[in-house]
């Protein structure tokens, strides 16, 4: 746990290649960590999503560190508060985004909306909702989008999903 402490500073650096090694570094850390003691960690969610946040490598990496962390029923709460779904949104929305971010903010998303707070704060952003689903339906060739399968039912769990 120290040691992901250490790596917060370095998130937020202003050189790519060093905010890339935090992230990947962090993103290996936090599969054998426990998800809801990460997220306590004080400033480490707001800068790792800050770096989720961006288009380059080094946002890959993080996304799939959320990814991991928002696995976790305790995290997952956490994670809403902070802002993932936005973040999540804009990376599977994102033009110049690489492909694997896409597919990580994807599976976040479907992570994110497992349960009705989550659903709520996607459904509530409608045009977001069908931005999505518009760029899932057009995404033939590649399956960078396919974790969106599993959104979309879970939104429309949500009375206002539904309408």
């Amino acid at each position: 746990m120290e040691t992901m402490a250490e790596l917060i500073p370095f998130l937020g650096h202003e050189r790519d290649d060093v905010r890339l090694m935090a992230a990947e570094s962090l993103s290996q850390i936090v599969v054998a960590a426990d998800a809801a003691a990460v997220v306590a960690k004080p400033n480490l969610l707001p800068a790792l999503l800050k770096v989720a946040e961006k288009a380059d490598e080094a946002a890959v990496h993080a996304a799939a560190a959320l990814v991991n962390l928002c696995a976790d029923d305790r995290a997952r709460p956490k994670l809403l508060v902070a802002g993932a779904v936005k973040v999540a949104v804009a990376g599977a929305i994102g033009k110049d985004t690489p492909a694997d971010h896409v597919q990580y903010s994807c599976m976040l998303l479907a992570n994110l909306t497992q349960d009705d707070e989550g659903r709520a704060r996607l459904v509530k952003q409608g045009a977001s909702l069908f931005r999505l689903f518009g760029l899932f339906v057009a995404d033939k060739d590649s399956a960078n989008r396919k974790h969106l399968s599993l959104v979309f039912p879970n939104c429309f769990a949500h009375p206002l999903g539904r309408r």
